[in-house]
């Protein structure tokens, strides 16, 4: 019996780690690891041990009831396999607690490896991606986002700020010898490079936030003078960020006043230029001051083969990608603008770049444009198709305006995009098929599918066990909870298969996986 026992934990504790190696390499091995798992606690009879659950373990019920919501609310459906589809998805929310909260509990030293082979996977994870980048930069990538090579960009990212929340626990939080703090130090900085190199929002504002908690918390546990050397690093650390902000703020509201004041009206060959219809900028320039099509269309055909009514790299009327990147250098939309153009430039329109500052891949600044400019544009377009921010905020409406309308018991599992699917036939019919997502936003997506009784259930099926358990004291699990939360509020972190996944391991792990006592 004691040789099954340890056959079993040692079959357990593989599969666990293959879990975590696979979440940021491969969604295949994944699916084969949980099976893995399942097999393994269903064949050596563990699963009877679920009729002796006590005390902490109980809790399991709480966790398991979101998948049993999800479960219920298929008999407020008409669309049973969608619903189903759905419900495979969130397997992982039922499989995780019940398996853990069954099987052996693991020593500290156990979970830490766990923790390291995922952030390990997270490096090698970056490493391969950030290969394919450098070694693709002769050809011209518009979307630097694409570099996430075997999982959604957003979500990779959340897993490299929880990487590096590991590292800074087990480098600095618990104290670790000097020579693997140094390692530690390697690796974060390698991968906060990676995130400014992805570029992700969501990595962007997650990055800062936790190394300022993890920073707060660390130096009160240190001596009164690395104590004070520690927080200075905080002061001039949140300075530096303001400062960029409110620079980068003030460089994109300048406008290019000689440009813009030309007394000019007509183009070096005595063309007119064309009435401007709107007062939208590109570093400050009035993009559509200035414009002769003819001349811009004559001129485009003698360096481009791609058709001037055609579309770009990203897909995107390549005129109106043209008459941006021509304004951005200050430079008049017609033959004479154009010959100023160099072959590198028309390569960057030809992908799809709008406006010459992101051509630096690197350029942080050129993500806080992009930004800026989406929130300036929104006001002036009924749909901000292809701009992912402002776009979100769509979305949040959209499901809004759904949620309103089944408020007390939601639509129900399956129903969820036929929902959204009705919304956007009735509201917006010219709404390309490929733009309609859903809520973008997880607790509004659990307000429409559930309605405020379902929502008040799940919600306190996330919170109950973190306080039950006592884990709420623990300030790596902690951090796992920030980043996750923040997530829900930007993106349906638990309506893909790897994002559920990421959420049930890691969060049941915490709670069930470990030495409970």
């Amino acid at each position: 019996m004691k040789k099954a026992v340890n056959i079993y934990f040692l079959f357990y504790w593989g599969a666990l780690i293959l879990i975590a190696v696979s979440l940021p390499l491969s969604k295949y091995t994944l699916s084969i690891a949980i099976i893995l798992l399942s097999a393994g606690w269903i064949f050596s009879g563990h699963f009877r041990e679920l009729s002796m659950l006590s005390g902490q373990q109980s809790t399991v019920l709480i966790i398991a009831g979101f998948f049993i919501i999800n479960l219920i609310w298929l008999l407020n459906t008409s669309d049973f396999v969608f619903g189903l589809r759905h419900l495979k998805i969130k397997l992982p929310l039922l499989i995780f607690p019940l398996i853990m909260a069954t099987s052996p509990a693991l020593k500290e030293e156990l979970v830490k490896r766990i923790l390291l082979f995922f952030v390990a996977a997270v490096v090698v994870s970056t490493l391969i991606s950030g290969f394919y980048f450098f070694y693709e930069s002769s050809r011209l990538f518009a979307d630097i986002r694409q570099y996430s090579l075997f999982i959604s960009h957003i979500r990779f990212s959340l897993m490299i700020v929880f990487s590096v929340c590991i590292l800074w626990y087990y480098g600095f939080y618990l104290a670790a010898p000097v020579n693997h703090r140094i390692a530690v130090i390697i690796v974060i900085v390698w991968l906060v490079f990676y995130i400014f190199l992805l570029k992700t929002l969501t990595g962007l504002i997650l990055l800062p936030l936790m190394v300022l908690i993890l920073s707060v918390i660390t130096a009160y546990r240190l001596p009164v003078r690395p104590r004070r050397l520690l927080l200075s690093a905080i002061f001039i650390g949140i300075l530096v960020c303001v400062l960029f902000f409110y620079f980068g703020f003030n460089r994109f509201k300048a406008r290019n006043s000689a440009y813009n004041h030309q007394p000019v009206t007509h183009t070096v060959n005595g063309r007119p230029y064309e009435k401007p219809y709107c007062t939208q900028y590109e570093n400050g320039n009035l993009v559509w001051h200035f414009v002769n099509e003819q001349e811009l269309k004559q001129a485009w055909a003698g360096r481009s083969r791609i058709d001037y009514h055609g579309t770009d790299g990203r897909q995107q009327d390549l005129r109106f990608t043209l008459i941006r990147y021509l304004s951005s250098k200050a430079l008049t939309k017609d033959s004479a603008g154009l010959s100023k153009l160099t072959d590198n430039d028309i390569r960057n329109i030809e992908a799809g770049i709008t406006n010459v500052i992101f051509e630096n891949r690197f350029s942080l600044y050129a993500r806080l444009y992009e930004v800026l400019w989406q929130f300036e544009q929104y006001p002036r377009v009924e749909i901000p198709e292809g701009h992912s921010v402002t776009m979100r905020l769509f979305y949040f409406n959209a499901g809004w305006s759904i949620a309103k309308r089944n408020f007390l018991t939601g639509t129900g599992t399956g129903d969820l995009q036929h929902a959204f699917d009705d919304y956007y036939n009735t509201h917006y019919p010219q709404l390309k098929t490929s733009s309609r997502l859903r809520a973008q936003n997880q607790f509004l997506t659990f307000l429409i599918s559930f309605g405020i009784v379902g929502f008040v259930l799940v919600v306190a099926s996330f919170i109950f066990p973190v306080v039950l358990s006592g884990q709420y004291r623990n300030v790596l699990f902690i951090c796992f909870l920030i980043i996750i939360f923040f997530s829900m509020l930007y993106e349906d972190t638990l309506e893909t298969h790897t994002g559920v996944s990421f959420f049930s391991f890691f969060y049941t792990l915490f709670i069930y996986g470990r030495n409970r006592n």
